[in-house]
C-alpha cells in the first residue's frame, strides 16, 4: 500500500510541474489596466466548468491550486520590479540634484 501512495504521490507531483509550466506560457492582463488578453482567467474558468461537470475530481483541484500559485509568483514579481524602478528612479534623482 505504501508502493502504491508513493507512486500516487509521484504521479500528482509531475502533474503539478507539467501544469505550472504550461501556465507560464498563458498570457496575464498588465497590472491596473484592461490592457491585453487573459489567458489564465480563461483557463480557470474552464477548469471551474469541468468541475461542474464532474466533482470532487482531484485534477481540476490542483489546476486551481497551480493557477492561484502561478498569478500569486506573478504578482510577486510584478511587485520587486515596481519597487525596484521606484527605487532607481529615487537614486537617479538624488545623483542628478548632487551633481549640480
Amino acid at each position: 500500500m505504501g508502493l502504491e501512495v508513493n507512486k500516487t504521490d509521484a504521479e500528482e507531483a509531475e502533474f503539478r510541474e507539467s501544469y505550472s509550466l504550461h501556465l507560464r506560457g498563458k498570457k496575464q492582463q498588465i497590472y491596473d489596466s484592461y490592457i491585453g488578453h487573459n489567458d489564465l482567467e480563461e483557463e480557470r474558468k474552464q477548469v471551474n466548468q469541468q468541475a461542474l461537470k464532474t466533482p470532487g475530481r482531484r485534477g481540476e483541484i490542483i489546476k486551481n491550486e497551480e493557477i492561484d500559485k502561478e498569478i500569486s509568483r506573478r504578482y510577486r514579481e510584478y511587485k520587486k520590479r515596481a519597487y525596484f524602478s521606484k527605487k532607481l528612479a529615487l537614486t537617479l534623482t538624488i545623483r542628478t540634484w548632487n551633481t549640480q
